[in-house]
């Protein structure tokens, strides 16, 4: 009976890790302050990029404090950033599903844009043409 107990409990625990890994929390956006692109370093430290108007800025956060890393000037490094902020589109609402689909099933190839390359470079020309 004890086996069994746990057995539950470790199937339970497998179950809220492999739902916590696949689930990232939101961050209200408004059309003046935007976060593009939210990395985690360890623990939780956080690195963020961050537009406000037409100035883009790396901050760090951790230990319950925000600080400044850097400004991002480069047009190169800035329309980079915002292409593979777009591609990593967060709008995009998964479905339990297909949560549960990506972290049992990781290999499985991705459709879509990059099934076409042509039709991904279309859509790349758009993108900038869109930010100049």
């Amino acid at each position: 009976m004890l086996i069994i107990l746990g057995c539950v409990v470790g199937v339970i625990y497998l179950f809220f890790f492999f739902l916590k890994k696949g689930m990232k929390k939101k961050i209200p956006q408004n059309d003046f302050i935007k976060v593009i692109t939210t990395t985690s370093l360890q623990g939780n430290d956080l690195l963020y990029i961050i537009q406000v108007g037409f100035h883009y800025y790396v901050v760090g956060s951790g230990g319950g404090s925000l600080s400044l890393i850097a400004q991002i000037t480069d047009k190169e490094t800035i329309d980079t950033i915002m292409l593979k902020a777009a591609e990593e589109s967060p709008e995009v609402k998964k479905s339990f599903s297909d949560i549960l689909l990506h972290i049992f099933n990781p290999g499985k190839k991705q459709e879509g844009l990059l099934s076409n390359p042509i039709n991904f470079m279309k859509k790349q020309q758009e993108r900038l043409d869109k930010l100049k």
